[in-house]
């Protein structure tokens, strides 16, 4: 509406300007400014008006999408503790069911559902950021720091990636499996310290863990430049870490 009336003005005054010569008289030069001043005024009302709108919609986005967040890991959880209940009322069913085969059944079933859940909230493990590093005093000089967010809402257990497919690792000896370390953000400091640590690592829910990739030092020409040219475009490879939930184990590809 403000800007049809600009447009308007514009029009206007062009026309008086063009279509009557004579000079304007104070009178009228105190209307058109009078005017052009509540246009501008109303404009700057609806564009403020405008932006807290917006704000206010975003603001009201952010609360459902977090909420909507909470809920999906909480509903996750919840239903991971219905299911390993569920396993285990299952052992004392050939009383009431009656049979070995219906227990049987039944814990295929309860298993099913088990692992579908499982898969839904390993959804839930979010890289969170990926810093690179260079150090030449140390056998890996590059590294790229995964951290991943355990948002399933039940403690899990991670192991060293098992797969990677991108840019090249540094493999100094040969060595066919991927080195790494696995660490845990507790009280204000990474657990174990380096340089080696276990080869499984338990992450509480809410917690963040992280593993570093060793690539390959050539890559470092010029700096780390091309190593975060890659990682901003979600295009240095993609990781597959062994993910233990429930007993049960699966694999988690992403990539970075």
């Amino acid at each position: 509406m403000v800007s049809a009336l600009w447009i308007l003005f514009d029009v206007a005054i062009s026309l008086r300007l063009v279509f009557v010569p004579e000079r304007m008289a104070t009178w009228e030069i105190a209307g058109w400014a009078t005017f052009g001043l509540a246009l501008g005024v109303g404009a700057w009302v609806s564009e403020h008006r405008a932006e807290r709108r917006h704000e206010r919609a975003m603001g009201d986005l952010r609360d459902k999408l977090t909420e909507q967040a909470g809920f999906n890991r909480g509903s996750v959880a919840a239903l991971g503790e219905h299911t390993a209940a569920m396993g285990v009322g299952v052992t004392s069913l050939p009383e009431l069911a009656g049979g070995q085969a219906e227990q049987n059944e039944v814990q295929k079933q309860v298993a099913a559902v088990g692992n579908e859940l499982d898969r839904v909230a390993l959804n839930q493990l979010t890289i969170i950021e990926t810093p690179p590093s260079w150090n030449a005093r140390q056998r890996y000089p590059l590294k790229v720091y995964v951290h991943v967010l355990n948002e399933t809402g039940r403690e899990i257990t991670v192991r060293s990636p098992s797969r990677w497919n991108g840019a090249p690792l540094y493999r100094p000896d040969g060595e066919a499996e991927i080195r790494t370390l696995l660490q845990l953000w507790d009280h204000g400091e990474w657990v174990p310290k380096g340089p080696d640590g276990p080869p499984t690592l338990t992450v509480p829910p809410g917690v963040v863990c992280l593993f570093w990739l060793g690539f390959d030092p050539s890559l470092t020409d010029p700096g780390l430049e091309l190593i975060d040219k890659l990682r901003h475009k979600t295009q240095l490879g993609t990781f597959t870490l062994p993910v233990v939930i429930a007993g049960r184990e699966y694999e988690r590809s992403k990539a970075v």
